[in-house]
């Protein structure tokens, strides 16, 4: 991750959350939270 930054950065970090507790991909923006996107955007 080293070469990402920002929002892109913070996206491939979602889907990495994402596919380790639902073990896949989100089929759609609207499966991920927005309380999980302003937990991970806060670290």
């Amino acid at each position: 991750m080293v070469n990402k930054t920002g929002a892109t950065r913070l996206g491939f970090a979602l889907l990495l959350k994402f596919f380790e507790i639902d073990a896949r991909f989100p089929a759609h923006a609207g499966a991920v939270s927005s309380s999980s996107v302003s937990g991970r955007a806060s670290r």
